[in-house]
């Protein structure tokens, strides 16, 4: 079994042969016998299918990455509200790790944000 899934410009695959629809985020596990379906193999071949390493997948957003995001939101203004939006729950909360806050189980995304902002007004 082979797992892929979309390439980075892709939106859907379908082949109405082989009956395999994949959509965007989701990952796919095919037999040998549907890799090498010409379509399918085509699709590889041409980067609208791309072999999906799970672990890639899961931390797909670098944690240096989402904590320079933040900090430039902080940085150039964004109202608060904006800020809380743009990140979820545990993005807020690998941002808090990067500095160093310890965060209780009872932590939400106002308090969590409250306490990264004032680290990054502080530098």
């Amino acid at each position: 079994m082979v797992k892929v899934t979309l390439g980075k410009k892709a939106g859907i695959f379908h082949d109405p042969s082989s009956g395999i629809t994949i959509k965007k985020g989701e990952i796919k596990e095919l037999s040998s016998i549907q890799v090498n379906n010409r379509k399918i193999r085509a699709a590889l071949n041409g980067g609208h299918l791309v072999y999906a390493d799970v672990e890639k997948e899961e931390s797909e957003i670098d944690d240096s990455k989402l904590k320079e995001n933040f900090e430039s939101m902080v940085k150039s203004g964004k109202d608060i509200s904006k800020i809380k939006k743009a990140f979820s729950l545990n993005n807020l909360k690998t941002i808090a790790g990067l500095y160093n806050v310890e965060l209780d189980e009872n932590d939400t995304k106002d308090s969590i944000l409250e306490v990264i902002i004032e680290e990054v007004s502080s530098k």
